[in-house]
């Protein structure tokens, strides 16, 4: 979602993207619809670990339409326990989560077997450099600033994992980046 203004009194404008489903549609319409380019993204497994429900429940929507298998947690406890179960390529973390933070989930999660070969990318409303310094020592290798940006999140997955050696993609690791507003 985008949105922006000139300034008080002279309006505002709000652009949503929204994907298209094509169930549901004539067959005529179906049809004339574009393919789907394939995409590296299809094989990748990715957890959401978010204490807000909606944006755990919309951010793996979000990476469903786009092909990837996910499934969310809304506490890093469960998150852990589901580690060997799900196997994740990559590992969305809010910061900011009662009971274990993201920090030390990141940890905990860097110490479990394959944990070094895990994408882990941070996801907060702090984006100062203390910030990155702080996700980068807790073995993060990306950190993004909320509200996330659903036209880069996918890409940046794909492009951190293939920097890895996931079961999606094969490569040396990254370094730590801030991926914007």
């Amino acid at each position: 979602m985008y949105a922006s203004s000139k300034g008080a009194g002279t309006g505002s404008e709000f652009i949503v993207r929204l994907p298209l489903l094509l169930e549901n549609r004539p067959a005529d319409v179906v049809a004339s619809a574009p393919l789907p380019e394939e995409n590296d993204h299809k094989q990748l497994r990715v957890m959401v670990v978010d204490d807000d429900v909606d944006v755990s429940e919309s951010t793996a929507e979000l990476l469903r339409t786009e092909g990837c298998e996910v499934c969310a947690f809304t506490d890093g406890v469960s998150a852990l326990e589901a580690m060997s179960g799900f196997k994740p390529d990559a590992v969305l973390v809010d910061i900011a989560m009662p009971a274990m933070g993201g920090y030390e989930l990141a940890q905990r999660m860097r110490a479990m077997l394959r944990g070094d070969q895990l994408v882990l990318v941070a996801a907060s409303g702090y984006g100062r450099r203390e910030d990155l310094e702080r996700s980068r020592k807790a073995g993060f290798d990306a950190h993004l600033v909320k509200p996330l940006d659903p036209d880069n999140l996918i890409s940046k997955l794909v492009a951190l994992c293939r920097t890895r050696e996931t079961p999606a993609a094969k490569a040396g690791p990254d370094s730590l980046r801030a991926i914007g507003r």
